[in-house]
């Protein structure tokens, strides 16, 4: 009966798994991404670059323009923002590759442009483009 005892004493199963080294593996890995996430935030330039482009055309795009004063034109005629959207989507209608081309004053506030640009996104618009002056 002693040597039973014994026996089974010497076979004991492991039920607890070692996570040790799955913990320095994590470890590592967060450090590996602390050090490398400043260096790639450094690299991103956002200063906008000055570029040169076609001309536009003027035979599928209609031109929208917000002044300074934040008031919207299309075309070159003063058009309250619900009116703009009411004509782009019948113009849609009879031409669905229409382009909207957004021309923005260089001293309006730049959340005016950008609600313009989701409000005619929201109106089922894909071609949506801003205007820049060229390159001298």
């Amino acid at each position: 009966m002693l040597r039973r005892n014994r026996k089974k004493d010497s076979i004991q199963t492991v039920s607890q798994l070692d996570v040790t080294p799955m913990v320095d593996l994590t470890f590592l890995l967060l450090i590996v991404f602390m050090i490398t996430a400043p260096v790639l935030e450094q690299v991103t330039d956002v200063s906008p670059p000055e570029m040169s482009a076609q001309s536009m055309d003027n035979k599928d795009s209609i031109l929208l323009s917000v002044n300074a004063n934040g008031q919207y034109y299309l075309g070159s005629e003063l058009t309250p923002l619900n009116n703009i959207l009411n004509t782009i989507q019948k113009e849609k209608v009879h031409n669905p590759t229409l382009e909207i081309f957004i021309r923005g004053d260089k001293n309006v506030d730049y959340g005016v442009v950008i609600e313009l640009m989701k409000k005619v996104k929201d109106a089922g618009f894909d071609k949506v483009s801003l205007v820049t002056i060229g390159e001298e």
